[in-house]
């Protein structure tokens, strides 16, 4: 494909779009391999001149790596296909200028966002972002963050309106981790620490954001803890608003997002070693952390016979416990003890029964630390003994052995006294 290419392309070039857009030409296997070949050619030798036509390239790009291709030719012709889709997208990534490119997949998700029907070809949009984040260094990047940040805060911001719209769990869940892996695994490993401080301060704000994307950032290297206080308080927020009438109304979608906030607060406070735990923060969550323990036995739960909850205590449960171990306070630590051994007398069985978890983790994250607040907690595990619900009086007696097991001592003598 030579320069007199460029006399045509601004002919050939919307008629090419037009009929990538095709549902019809999608259909037939000859002239959409023809059609990707096309594109491939112009994104590899005539990245320069498609500027003006960049945005709708994104979206039917986007659009033909999710086209279902079980109907089309063989698997030869598939992953023909496929690899020139996907060579197209790193031609992009390789080629275009971030002045190009950026503001053109920010338009781009900004509409399918918008359009509720095109919300899964928001996933490899992502995608080609998160190419593009891995092609450029972190200096070519910088001049974007306003535009980048916005981008990240309107597609996580999506689940804050899931109980208004009827969103499909599993593109939820796409978008959000193509969203979490542009942004967290490539973007922000790119930038210095200053510059992400205030890439982080363009998404402090009403926006509430979902914080799995905190946790992922963790998995990949353990910094988290210098920018958690970034987000807290969105956290805290979000915490509370899960037991709104409105947000019950979805409540597989919202045990998803619980699950994120709970086990990023636990990574958090599993590597603070810098004191971020103060004394103020660890009263300001609390108790939004304990009210959990009250969405448990809600009327509107699927597993509301079990008694065992698999939804929130497992998240909970961790989070907790090493907020106990994070706050380095003694007497913090028997104040929350205190407060759990309450939710251990609850009307509801499967309240007391998580709460008895609870206290396990407390006690083994605190080892023989714990000997200073047991006394307080042997009573409340004595009236538990007799609990009414044969699977509290089962589940008390293992805690009591793995507590045995953790102290070192038996509990018995203190029990029957």
């Amino acid at each position: 494909m030579g320069p007199s290419a460029i006399t045509t392309l601004n002919k050939f070039m919307p008629s090419l779009l037009e009929l990538l857009a095709d549902e019809e030409s999608c259909k037939a296997p000859t002239l959409l391999l023809s059609l990707v070949i096309a594109l491939h050619r112009i994104c590899q030798h005539l990245a320069n001149f498609i500027s003006p036509y960049m945005g709708t390239i994104v979206i039917e790009l986007s659009r033909l790596l999710q086209l279902d291709t079980t109907h089309l030719g063989s698997q030869q012709y598939r992953q023909q296909l496929q690899f020139r889709l996907e060579d197209t997208a790193d031609q992009l990534a390789r080629n275009m200028p971030p002045r190009v490119l950026i503001p053109a997949v920010a338009e781009a998700i900004h509409k399918c966002v918008n359009a509720k029907d095109r919300l899964s070809l928001v996933q490899p949009m992502m995608q080609l972002l998160e190419r593009y984040f891995q092609k450029r260094s972190g200096d070519e990047l910088t001049s974007h963050l306003h535009e980048l940040a916005d981008v990240f805060l309107e597609t996580l911001n999506i689940r804050n309106h899931m109980h208004q719209n009827a969103i499909q769990s599993d593109v939820l869940e796409a978008v959000e981790s193509s969203t979490v892996a542009a942004f967290c695994s490539s973007l922000v490993l790119k930038l210095s620490e200053e510059t992400n401080l205030r890439f982080l301060a363009l998404n402090h704000g009403d926006v509430q954001i979902r914080l799995s994307a905190l946790q992922s950032l963790n998995e990949k290297k353990n910094i988290f803890v210098l920018f958690a206080g970034h987000f807290l308080l969105n956290a805290v927020a979000v915490l509370k608003q899960m037991r709104s009438a409105g947000w019950a109304k979805v409540p597989a979608l919202v045990d998803q997002l619980r699950a994120a906030v709970l086990d990023t607060l636990a990574v958090i406070f599993l590597h603070d070693h810098e004191g971020f735990t103060t004394a103020e923060r660890f009263e300001l969550l609390t108790q939004p952390l304990l009210d959990q323990l009250e969405c448990i036995d809600r009327p509107d739960r699927v597993d509301k016979e079990n008694i065992r909850d698999e939804r929130i205590v497992p998240h909970l449960v961790p989070c907790i416990a090493n907020l106990v171990v994070a706050v380095k306070d003694d007497a913090a630590a028997k104040k929350l003890n205190y407060q759990v051994l309450l939710k251990a007398k609850h009307d509801s069985p499967k309240v007391r029964f998580a709460a008895l978890q609870i206290l396990e983790s407390i006690c083994a994250k605190m080892g023989q630390d714990y000997n200073s607040i047991l006394p307080e907690t042997i009573p409340v595990i004595a009236e538990l003994m007799e609990d009414d619900v044969p699977e509290i009086e089962n589940e008390v007696q293992r805690v009591i052995v793995e507590m045995e097991t953790i102290l070192g001592e038996s509990l018995q003598e203190h029990l029957m006294s």
